[in-house]
């Protein structure tokens, strides 16, 4: 049905949320980069209360601060923020990781607290913008995502995920072990890691499992199959530290060197990679 009378709820632009409460104790700035608390956030007196952002469970990014406040629940009324949660790009922000040239352009934004911006993904991170222009070494513009985008990036899974390549075998000649996976977005490989489903019998076995993008081996990443291996070990391949970006429709191969061969079916492994995505083809 067609309205006839104003919605109260429509008053409010949604680029600006007016009145979340402030958790208590809490002092917010002017400028500073807000989190709302989940309903699985700390303790219940922050959660549905906005607060400093900080990199933590159940903290969800939410915007800008307009002003400063301190949290007070118990005041009468209540504590109250306005938040700004509008994209817009921001100048000359301080960025920590940057090359200083035009390649910084295109890089995914995380923050670590209030003020704190960088290029590299925390332990828990999700992208909250990305740069639209150097500046320096140390400055650039950059595009915070809107609210909106922000929550559509987090149910996304936080522009991440892993990703299961499959089951490796049969460590009796180096060469291929899986080949022709087809990457279906642009991204980079961050971590891999293999599970052990059947631990090793042959005492001689040796080999290291590796990753190849488009014919080109990763640098790092490397995953020591060996006897001691036991049922249900996680098995943590070397820091990845380049050639570890692939594009669409870039094929992935797992392969393997063997150093010392073991029987064919002596043991088999679950590989894995922890997969960053990122804007564009």
């Amino acid at each position: 049905m067609a309205l006839a009378a104003n919605v109260g709820s429509m008053q409010v632009a949604a680029a600006l949320l007016e009145n979340p409460q402030v958790a208590t104790t809490l002092e917010v700035y002017y400028g500073a980069y807000m989190a709302l608390g989940s309903r699985d956030h700390g303790t219940a007196a922050t959660r549905g209360r906005c607060l400093p952002f900080n990199d933590e469970n159940g903290a969800i990014p939410l915007g800008w601060s307009l002003g400063r406040k301190t949290g007070d629940t118990a005041a009468s009324p209540i504590v109250r923020a306005e938040v700004d949660l509008s994209g817009r790009v921001y100048k000359n922000v301080a960025v920590t990781g940057l090359a200083g040239t035009v390649a910084d352009v295109g890089r995914l934004v995380y923050a670590t607290d209030d003020d704190t911006f960088n290029l590299t993904r925390p332990t828990l991170g999700i992208p909250i913008g990305i740069v639209m222009d150097f500046v320096s070494a140390t400055n650039a513009d950059v595009l915070f995502f809107s609210f909106e985008t922000l929550c559509a990036i987090a149910m996304a899974g936080a522009a991440q995920y892993m990703w299961h390549l499959g089951v490796v075998a049969e460590f009796s000649a180096t060469g291929d072990l899986l080949k022709g996976i087809k990457c279906s977005h642009h991204g980079r490989i961050i971590d891999f890691y293999a599970i052990c489903i059947s631990a090793p019998a042959d005492a001689d076995l040796n080999a290291t499992i590796f990753l190849e993008i488009d014919t080109v081996d990763v640098t790092g990443g490397v995953i020591t199959a060996v006897t001691a291996d036991t049922m249900g070990l996680l098995k943590q391949g070397t820091a990845i530290t380049a050639g570890n970006v692939f594009h669409e429709g870039s094929v992935i191969d797992v392969e393997t060197t063997v150093t010392a061969a073991g029987s064919v079916n002596d043991c088999f492994y679950n590989v894995y990679a922890e997969v960053l995505m990122e804007p564009g083809l």
